[in-house]
């Protein structure tokens, strides 16, 4: 999977959402922003780029099994 691009910055789904999420905490990022950048965050189909779960769909597909798209 692609990642994505907020406000000419790239973001991913794992450390870009959990540093977004304590940013709105802070104070220092309203929620519309938030939403906002959760919604630029996949640009493509595929797994996860943080590598957690594809990993394991990695591994998965290694072994010739899938699940359907």
């Amino acid at each position: 999977m692609l990642n994505g691009r907020y406000r000419g910055k790239p973001i991913g789904s794992g450390t870009g959402i959990w540093q977004m999420s304590e940013e709105v905490r802070a104070g220092t990022m309203t929620q519309e922003e938030f939403t906002e950048a959760q919604s630029c965050m996949n640009r493509s189909r595929g797994h996860c780029m943080t590598m957690g779960t594809a990993s394991m769909a990695s591994m998965v597909e290694a072994l010739g099994m899938g699940l359907a798209a």
